[in-house]
């Protein structure tokens, strides 16, 4: 009796240390990989062409015609083109990084082109829900503050919303969003509950993001991330960290290229810009911050101090105190009823 108990104390101590063990033994290499690529493409090329520095290779010799084969739709022009943005060279094999970028985790999978994590459109399971305001409501509760703004339209008999967020995601990240939406065409005003339905096919248009952080709260900002120009209904970047102060999350400025499959809708996304309070930029390579500016079928704005979220730090701080209140109960309870068993274990093994 008295060795089977003291067996099961040692088993429950060495249940306590696991995830101390586990912590350790998953740390990895910090800090910028060596082999790193900074690629730039202006909107003059296509993204092919000479990179200075780099010898001229000799001619190769033709070869044989191949038969044609249907060429894929290329990929609308837009001034900035971050290349090379899961280059793994220069890490280590293993580690949780390295696994996020193979694998996405709940939708997440990691870049180590700027050491960001962003949504994964193949196993982005959040489009399953759509949007409605309601969310952004709850976020407080579960410590996420962000500014949004969100722009209303209607066209081809559908309702379209796109909004932008930025802001802290709840201790461990900040960073940003953009996202496109629309449902069936209603006369009836929305609800916190009206849902948008994310955008498919050709409602779908080229996102590129590039988040900037001015964490002194100088005026210093400086791009931490630059998401990948894709047809998507959700942009996303977010990186590890705290932002300086939460409310509002101005210390966060978001740039964003928009191309849409027809000038109709690059204008009406415009529009609604600049009745959220933006002004008119004075070209596409001029973007100062809170203007936008349209072209063509793209649309290029500076988003950084404009917000149309309600102020909710006492919601938050309200529902901190309510987690924290929850969370040292049960790990006072918890404490109480380890202590209850260890002392039970020992006496009975001291009788």
């Amino acid at each position: 009796m008295k060795k089977t108990l003291a067996i099961l104390l040692a088993t429950l101590i060495a249940l306590c240390c696991i995830p101390s063990i586990a912590a350790f033994a998953l740390e990895e290499q910090e800090g910028e990989p060596e082999g790193r690529k900074d690629l730039i493409v202006s909107q003059e090329g296509d993204g092919e062409g000479d990179v200075p520095g780099t010898p001229d290779t000799p001619d190769t010799p033709d070869t044989p015609d191949t038969p044609d084969t249907p060429e894929e739709p290329a990929q609308p022009e837009h001034t900035v083109i971050y290349d090379d943005v899961n280059n793994m060279e220069g890490w280590e094999e293993g580690g949780i990084k390295r696994f996020a970028a193979d694998v996405a985790i709940a939708g997440y999978k990691y870049s180590f082109r700027d050491n960001y994590f962003y949504v994964d459109q193949a196993s982005a399971w959040q489009g399953n829900y759509g949007f409605m305001k309601a969310y952004d409501l709850v976020a407080p509760y579960v410590l996420m503050e962000y500014d949004y703004v969100r722009v209303y339209f209607t066209y081809e008999g559908k309702d379209w919303m796109l909004q932008l967020w930025k802001g802290q995601y709840g201790l461990a990240f900040y960073g940003a969003e953009f996202g496109t939406y629309n449902k069936s065409a209603s006369d009836e005003e929305d609800s916190i509950m009206t849902t948008y339905k994310a955008a498919q096919g050709d409602d779908r248009p080229y996102v590129q993001t590039s988040v900037y952080h001015d964490p002194s709260l100088t005026g210093n900002y400086s791009r931490i991330f630059t998401t990948p120009y894709e047809q998507t209904w959700w942009s996303t970047g977010f990186k590890n960290g705290h932002l300086t102060r939460q409310e509002p999350a101005s210390e966060l400025r978001q740039n964003g290229v928009v191309t849409f499959r027809n000038e109709e809708l690059a204008e009406l996304f415009a529009s609604g810009l600049k009745k959220c309070g933006f002004g008119d930029a004075q070209s596409i390579t001029d973007v100062a911050p809170d203007t936008c500016i349209r072209d063509g079928v793209t649309v290029y704005y500076s988003w950084q101090d404009i917000s149309e979220a309600e102020t909710t730090m006492p919601i938050k701080i309200t529902g901190a105190t309510l987690i924290f209140f929850y969370l040292g109960a049960f790990l006072t309870l918890a404490v109480v009823v380890l202590g209850a068993f260890m002392g039970m274990g020992l006496l009975l093994i001291l009788i």
